[in-house]
């Protein structure tokens, strides 16, 4: 078989989350002060924030050639979009629906992960054909907190929060990335406001910084989510950075 041009195998933490992950975009815009983005691609955090994301050359393209290749093997393992970039940022993410259309018409599995909140709208009706899970990245749900963390962001309570509430009102699984978790009590409150509409919880600490999440008590923060998520009958994964 022909190999394979933008979807690629998940290593280490990042397969934690998917098998398969493919990157429609280079350059982001949320300026998150936590990314660990900057540091694989060798760019400086000010760089990186400054980028207006773009789609990569010929990324449709080479997406249906990799998605023929994988619906003949008869792939069952879920895409993620996108680990490196996100899929609903600040700027034009049309190629994002076009892409999920590609994936969904193969009969091969995705999810996103994103901090685009309600800009993911316009796509829902793709995740709902095609049963794909929509996923947020959420570390607190304090609005000052996350404008320090990640300035450029979509809001968390007015377009992340209302976005996975849209999501669940149409039958579409949802997912909560907690991952940096920097502040345990907040991640906690993330879990107790939202649970009654997010499917799935992946849990993660900060791995990217020597400053944030400086001084935390892992062993206590994994013990109190964890009698938390049971009391409430969430369902949820320990990354193996908390184990």
């Amino acid at each position: 078989m022909p190999r394979l041009r933008v979807i690629y195998e998940s290593k280490g933490a990042a397969r934690e989350y998917a098998a398969k992950a493919v990157t429609l975009y280079r350059g982001c815009g949320h300026g998150c002060i936590y990314c660990y983005v900057p540091g694989v691609l060798r760019m400086t955090r000010a760089d990186w924030a400054a980028m207006d994301a773009t789609p990569r050359k010929g990324i449709l393209e080479n997406l249906e050639h990799d998605c023929q290749i994988l619906e003949l093997e008869g792939c069952h393992d879920e895409i993620m979009l996108c680990l490196m970039a996100d899929p609903y940022h600040p700027g034009d993410t049309t190629v994002t629906g076009k892409a999920l259309d590609i994936i969904g018409r193969h009969g091969l599995n995705a999810t996103v992960l994103t901090k685009g909140g309600l800009r993911a709208n316009m796509d829902f009706d793709l995740f709902k054909k095609y049963r794909f899970r929509f996923g947020s990245s959420i570390v607190s749900l304090e609005e000052a907190y996350c404008e320090v963390l990640e300035p450029r962001a979509a809001s968390v309570n007015s377009s992340r929060r209302a976005a996975i509430l849209q999501a669940h009102e149409m039958g579409i699984k949802t997912w909560v990335s907690l991952e940096p978790v920097i502040n345990p009590e907040h991640a906690l409150s993330v879990i107790r406001q939202t649970h009654s509409i997010v499917d799935h919880y992946m849990i993660g600490k900060i791995n990217h910084s020597a400053d944030l999440g400086k001084g935390v008590d892992w062993v206590k923060f994994r013990l109190d989510a964890t009698e938390l998520l049971d009391s409430l009958g969430a369902s949820y994964t320990f990354k193996k950075s908390l184990s």
